[in-house]
């Protein structure tokens, strides 16, 4: 929906998603990078995705450069995707109230 327009990346946290197995040291190694994670939790337990993987919240305020971060990012063990989708489309779908409306970019 239009709230998540924004014009700097970083407003949200970002989703990035994990291998249970050794997630905690995973979660400290992002932590000692100064990417602010937070594993995601479904009440007092991880939340589990579809592929039964764990995702952590990464609170960083502002990405200045997204294909850094990306590049960053697969360099951690135990980190399977993130919330990014860079160069993946072209056009985006906004819900608003007054209908959607598609934005097209590049």
């Amino acid at each position: 929906d239009e709230k998540k327009l924004v014009d700097q990346l970083g407003a949200f946290p970002l989703p990035v998603e994990i291998m249970p197995f050794g997630h905690g040291q995973l979660i400290r190694a992002l932590s000692d990078q100064y990417l602010h994670p937070e594993l995601r939790r479904d009440e007092k337990e991880p939340f589990i995705t579809d592929g039964g993987h764990y995702l952590a919240d990464l609170h960083l305020e502002k990405i200045d450069d997204a294909f850094k971060l990306d590049t960053e990012l697969k360099k951690f063990p135990g980190v399977l995707e993130h919330g990014l989708f860079l160069d993946i489309v072209n056009k985006v779908v906004v819900a608003r109230k007054s209908g959607a409306e598609v934005i097209s970019f590049r």
